[in-house]
């Protein structure tokens, strides 16, 4: 394979070409440019030091989401230094984060974060990527994104929460990990159902939410206060 033209968009929405020789050397790389057509009138310009050289346009978006869906770090790292939106949505709606979450490498999903994949962001039909991480039963990922913020609680378009879903997958330990991190069991969905009344109808005993660690000190604080007076 002779040299030849890579053309992608970076992080920045602006349009960068390279050289690359038949080994996948980095022979020139250019500035960005503000749309496609200055993009190729500067590789133009060095094509006449390269004219058998072909055009292969990227599109790093694309590998990203892949990379996410198989879980595949090295992949992700790639496409996002290609110029990747880390929020990059594919055509079925599922961002890329929804995918990495899906795919149980929590790497991945660390990755994404890092580079600031918005952890809310929903698809068509309104699920987050802590709907995916707890319908496919990926309690690191449900942990990672519930310290990270992500809304708990967030009802997709039939009014499930993750903890609905989770329960309705027969993920226990999900939906276990859930309600530690604060999901709320009384939500009603747009059946009516509460995660509760789906956890008996399963015939799942729901762990309790500890009491946050102030709380408990506080009270353990006041016992012996009033011991004390006593």
């Amino acid at each position: 394979m002779p040299a030849y033209f890579e053309m992608y968009k970076n992080a920045k929405g602006e349009y960068r070409f390279r050289l690359k020789s038949a080994k996948g050397e980095i022979l020139v790389a250019s500035e960005g440019y503000a749309s496609k057509q200055y993009c190729l009138a500067g590789i133009d310009s060095v094509k006449l030091n390269a004219p058998n050289a072909p055009i292969m346009e990227l599109n790093p978006e694309k590998e990203l989401l892949n990379a996410c869906s198989q879980g595949n770090l090295d992949a992700a790292r790639k496409a996002l230094g290609q110029g990747a939106n880390p929020n990059a949505i594919g055509a079925d709606g599922d961002s890329a984060l929804k995918e990495a979450a899906g795919s149980g490498n929590l790497a991945v999903v660390k990755l994404l974060v890092q580079r600031k994949a918005n952890i809310h962001q929903h698809d068509f039909h309104g699920e987050t990527p802590l709907h995916k991480a707890s319908e496919e039963g990926h309690t690191a990922i449900i942990q990672f994104l519930a310290q990270r913020g992500a809304k708990l609680d967030a009802r997709n378009n039939l009014g499930n929460t993750p903890l609905h879903k989770a329960l309705q997958k027969g993920r226990t330990a999900a939906a276990q990990a859930l309600i530690r991190s604060g999901a709320k069991t009384t939500i009603l969905n747009n059946d009516g159902k509460t995660p509760a009344q789906i956890a008996g109808e399963k015939g799942v005993k729901l762990a309790e939410k500890p009491a946050p660690a102030k709380k408990a000190q506080k009270k353990a604080q006041a016992k012996k206060s009033v011991k004390k007076k006593k």
